[in-house]
Formats: C-alpha cells, structure tokens, sequence
C-alpha cells in the first residue's frame, strides 16, 4: 500500500505542477494581450488559449485539492460524533465521491473518443479539443486514486478499536 500511496503522490505532483505551469502561462498571455491590444495588435486567440488553460488550472488542481481535503465539508457534524462513526461517516461520503469521480472520467475519456472521431477542433486556433477531455479524464483518475487511498485511511480507522 505504501507504494500505492507514494505513486498517487507523484501522480499529485505532477498535476498540480502543470497546473501551476497553465496558470503562470494564462496569466502572461494575459498581460501580453492586454500590451499587445494597447498597442493596437490584440494577439489573435488569445481568449480561446486562456479559457483553455483555466479549464486545465481547474482539472489539474483537482487532485492536490482532494489530498488536503481542501473541499467544503461537514466537519461540525463530522467532528461532534465519536471516533469510529466519523470514520465511517467519511468512508461513505469519500466511497459516494469516488463513484460520481469515477463516472465522470469515464464519460469525459468516452467524450474525448467522440470528440476524436468527429475531429472537432476550436473555433479559432483550430485546436484538437479531444485533448482537453482526455487531459480533464486523467486528471479525474488521479483524484480517484487519492479518493481509494483515503477510503482506505479512514476506513482502517472506523475499524479499528
């Protein structure tokens, strides 16, 4: 479990350090327009690039977000009950989050299949928008991972005395 556990980690990593790389990148393509339209040359598909690297700051930070439980919780309710039945508690709503993840980066892998085959492509830089899925389904994998090493973490605890 422990190599599990270090992978999923570096899995981790990885994506938020390319999120933070989309995030950098947005923002200096930002700055550049903003000069570059001032100067009367706007950058073209400038907008369509920052959207797209917004979609991929959001879906890359998703994972980290999950490891340090930086969603909104039910803490009160969770902290006021005793040990075991918090565990249990949390083991259920991780198990529920890990179903609605896992659905969603099957259908985004499948949509990218069919956004592959139809070769659908953006408006106007004319990029391979399956990218985006396939890039948005493996970034929920990751956080299906961090979400089975958590079940397994809390579980451990609504099982033992």
């Amino acid at each position: 479990m422990e190599t599990f556990n270090r992978l999923t980690g570096l899995l981790v990593s990885g994506l938020k350090a390319g999120g933070g790389a989309c995030l950098v990148a947005m923002m200096a393509l930002t700055c550049l327009d903003v000069v570059m339209r001032a100067t009367g040359s706007p950058l073209e598909g400038a907008v369509e690039l920052v959207a797209w690297l917004g979609a991929l700051v959001l879906a890359l930070a998703l994972p980290q977000t999950q490891a340090r439980h930086g969603h909104v919780g039910l803490l009160t309710l969770v902290q006021r009950l005793p040990r075991r039945s918090s565990a249990a508690l949390q083991t259920l709503a991780a198990l529920g989050s890990l179903t609605l993840c896992g659905a969603a980066a099957w259908q985004s892998w499948v949509y990218g299949g069919q956004l592959m085959a139809s070769n659908e492509i953006s408006m106007t830089l004319g990029l391979p928008q399956h990218i985006l899925a396939r890039i948005i389904s493996l970034s929920l994998w990751v956080t299906c991972l961090v979400l089975l090493v958590q079940i397994y973490a809390t579980a451990r605890k609504a099982v033992r005395p």
